[in-house]
């Protein structure tokens, strides 16, 4: 459901009443200031937002009965205990936890009466004080911003604001901290707190919205987090495509807010997480000479997914305003969905699907259209209630898969509401969805809505002048540091202490500002005997990276498997975009294995790549110069290719893609919320195709996206690796799913699994980590390293699980080519 407001235009009007004395100083300026508060009715209406996007309105709960008995679960003085115990924790109080009752002796606090009564009576005493004291009813949700960030979509007495709240409770909470302590879990155990987070949220201007919530979220047991998606770029004039939607800075309200929700893990959980996305629907009306873009990027979602860490620490949840296939994948994060028994499956508790959406009020001057179906529509104004559907009551998460996107109609009925027959009983609510543009109403039969997928883009996204200012900014800025870091890389290896380090490094005249480094194995001694070669691409988002990045990686493998490793280098980007890097990769492997002087065994040649690398060594070993050896033409110069993470696939949206792998709460850089190459991906992304970026269907071009090569341009050896944690594992799962013959993922699916595996160590029993299809001739295999990041093997990630991982790897990675592409014939 889609509802629609207008509002004059506002006019900022700052006034200074007589006698005043307050000096003003410069502030961020977070909105205009109303003259007077506007009238809906006035027929003078000067700005007419687009309407709000909710069609899609989901969640779920876990207590039986639904949602509405969710406060009569008998473990609420439980859920109270664990509450104080947590916040005297968290506090860094000597307190013992004993289920809320103070110790007798010993304590930091003075004894007290009131905590020798039982726990049950004592909260019985907050909750009268909490619902008597003062004009609060207890009924309307506490907000922790200021009105200005939710006047557009709320209505002022919407909320009561929490020094409202506090006020009449001073004396109390300044009487003693156990006192405070055990009033405030009692509050945000009864009343439910609002929280908006925007561009504009932040710690200076909205302490409680930020660091109060990051504080004390962990005893609030029933929250509504709204993301406001309709500032800077996402906003409604025409001009705002040219502005950056200000979405890296509300990615890191968000991680504030699961961190300080994750302090409650092992005390209590949440009761009902709402997450409303507040955005306008369709797009933006174009500027002369510019095409219509939507109103919102992808990158809302890739905010709104670090939410997924929340699994486990919710019972009830609802999704509202995202789209169909972005709350499918988050509900069942948070539900937790896994492979669970039947009778395990009945116990989690119901899933529903609300139509139409009741999220949000009718403000004065909003209207608002339901669709029954062909020509049968029901105008709504602010004096009438919106009719909740029932929730559907299903025993498993399946009933997710319903909830379509949304796709207007071809036929719009323009006639007024009153000309219509009378709108049915919402016996079906589910057989359409309900919309309202621009008071047209759009018959949408659920049968022909198509089910969400995984989308792919043809041609590079059109980039807004401002954010392009930025992209080059960065990457220039990046280009440059890594030449120089790359410097001091030399000097110190040369200065430093000893280290492991390549043999010989050559240049050779095709490309004689780039390196090649040689690692023989310690076992080899004779000049003449032929080796197995290991070609290797160093990786850096095309943009950085240096081929001593894998010194450590190349000399170990080197030694222990016996092979010569040469480690390849290439020109970066922005300065030298595609497909520049795919032919300085070319050039120097065909001058390699033209020296003699190596002792190459032009039969046993195989190329490995990292990230970027990966990418190359795909496309490098499907160009026609290595189809055809030097002494044999019939026989090709890379018989085998091992890409590890690789990126092959830029025509997949990288909301997409972060959907598609594991969040798991681990400690680290594994942990996090926000995947590791999530922050620059957009820059390396815009640097490496920015001169190429306009040509149709550029993105499936084989040599940028890989996932395109046909098995015949390939070799028939290929080895994918991927990392259960990285948002490119799944491009690797299809790419090597189709090669092999295999059932594709499906749309929705997701990497590895919920659980977190046994340390230093890979799972080669489970295909969903570990399969291969192998032939005579042929062989396709998949590795999935469990519980590890982007870059897991790199000098970065030393962690004692990444060494680990990180030597079996190599064996395993040894083994397939010694018995296969390196076997003796």
């Amino acid at each position: 459901m889609l509802t629609s407001v207008s509002v004059p235009s506002p006019r900022a009007v700052l006034t200074k009443s007589p006698g005043e004395t307050r000096e003003r100083r410069p502030t961020l300026k977070l909105s205009t200031i109303l003259e007077k508060k506007p009238e809906f009715d006035e027929p003078f209406m000067a700005i007419k937002p687009p309407p709000w996007d909710r069609i899609h309105d989901i969640g779920f709960y876990r207590q039986c009965g639904g949602p509405e008995n969710v406060r009569d679960t008998p473990s609420r003085v439980d859920t109270f205990a664990r509450s104080i115990d947590l916040l005297h924790a968290r506090s860094g109080h000597r307190y013992k936890p004993t289920k809320g009752k103070l110790p007798d002796g010993g304590s930091m606090f003075s004894p007290s009466r009131l905590f020798q009564l039982p726990l049950a009576v004592r909260l019985q005493i907050y909750r009268h004080i909490i619902g008597t004291v003062g004009a609060n009813s207890g009924s309307r949700p506490i907000r922790l911003n200021a009105m200005v960030h939710n006047r557009l979509a709320w209505p002022e007495d919407a909320f009561d604001s929490l020094s409202d709240v506090l006020a009449p409770l001073r004396d109390i909470l300044i009487a003693s901290s156990a006192l405070r302590i055990e009033l405030l879990a009692a509050l945000f155990l009864e009343r439910s707190v609002h929280v908006t987070f925007s561009p504009y949220v932040r710690p200076a201007t909205s302490p409680l919205a930020v660091t109060f919530t990051n504080q004390y979220g962990c005893l609030m047991q029933r929250i509504t987090l709204e993301l406001d998606c309709t500032r800077l770029g996402y906003g409604m004039d025409a001009a705002a495509a040219g502005l950056a939607p200000g979405m890296l800075h509300m990615d890191s309200l968000v991680h504030g807010f699961v961190a300080g929700q994750t302090a409650r893990a092992g005390y209590s959980t949440m009761e009902s997480l709402v997450v409303l996305c507040r955005r306008f629907h369709g797009n933006r009306p174009s500027i002369e000479d510019q095409t219509a873009v939507p109103y919102t990027g992808p990158e809302y979602e890739q905010v709104a997914q670090q939410l997924a860490g929340l699994c486990g620490l919710v019972d009830s949840a609802r999704i509202v305003g995202f789209s169909a296939a972005f709350s499918n994948a988050l509900a069942r994060r948070l539900h937790g969905e896994m492979s669970v028994s039947p009778t395990e499956q009945r116990q989690l508790g119901y899933i529903w699907c609300r139509t139409p959406s009741d999220a949000y009020k009718l403000l004065p001057g909003h209207r608002a259209y339901l669709d029954y179906g062909p020509g049968v529509g029901v105008r709504l104004s602010p004096r009438i209630s919106l009719p909740p559907s029932p929730p559907s009551s299903v025993t498993s998460p399946s009933i997710l898969t319903s909830v379509l996107p949304f796709r207007p109609a071809a036929d719009v009925d323009m006639s007024p509401a009153s000309s219509r027959p009378p709108s049915p009983a919402l016996s079906t609510p589910t057989s359409y969805h309900f919309s309202c543009l621009n008071n047209a109403i759009m018959t949408i039969p659920s049968s022909q809505a198509p089910s969400p997928g995984w989308s792919r883009l043809d041609s590079y996204p059109k980039v807004p002048w401002g954010r392009q200012v930025l992209y080059a900014s960065a990457a220039y800025a990046i280009y440059g540091l890594n030449i120089l870091a790359h410097h001091i890389q030399i000097i110190w290896y040369k200065v430093g202490p000893a280290r492991k380090g390549p043999d010989e490094v050559r240049s050779y005249p095709c490309r004689p500002s780039l390196s090649v480094r040689v690692f023989f194995p310690s076992k080899h001694v004779s000049a003449s005997a032929k080796l197995p070669t290991l070609f290797t691409i160093h990786g850096g988002g095309f943009v950085i990276g240096n081929p001593e990045d894998s010194d450590v990686w190349n000399y170990d493998f080197a030694h222990r498997h016996s092979m010569l490793v040469v480690a390849l280098d290439y020109r970066k980007a922005p300065v030298w975009p595609f497909p520049c890097a795919i032919h300085d990769v070319e050039a120097l492997a065909l001058a390699v294995l033209t020296d003699t002087s190596l002792p190459i065994d032009a039969s046993r040649v195989a190329m490995l790549g990292w990230s970027a690398g990966g990418n190359l060594a795909l496309a490098v070993a499907s160009l026609p110069s290595m189809k055809g050896s030097i002494d044999n033409a019939s026989r090709p110069r890379i018989h085998a290719v091992v890409p590890i993470y690789p990126v092959i696939d830029f025509s997949v949206p990288r909301a997409s893609k972060l959907r598609a792998r594991q969040y798991k709460p681990l400690p680290g850089m594994r942990g996090h919320r926000t995947d590791l190459l999530r922050p620059m991906a957009p820059v390396f992304d815009w640097a490496y195709i920015r001169g190429v970026k306009d040509v149709s269907g550029i993105l499936r071009n084989s040599l940028l996206s890989p996932a395109y090569l046909s098995r015949e341009e390939l070799p028939p050896f290929v080895f994918f690796i991927a990392c259960e944690l990285d948002m490119l594992s799944m491009e690797s799962l299809r790419k090597v799913s189709q090669l092999a013959g295999r059932p594709q993922p499906d749309d929705d699916a997701v990497v590895g699994c919920g659980e977190i595996g046994k340390p230093d160590e890979l799972i080669l029993n489970d295909e969903r980590f570990s399969f291969e299809t192998r032939t005579e001739s042929s062989s396709y295999r998949w590795l999935l390293v469990p519980d590890s990041t982007h870059g897991f093997d790199q000098a970065f990630a030393n962690s004692t699980d990444a060494l680990q991982k990180l030597e079996l790897s190599q064996a395993v990675i040894a083994e397939w080519l010694l018995s296969g592409p390196f076997a003796e014939k």
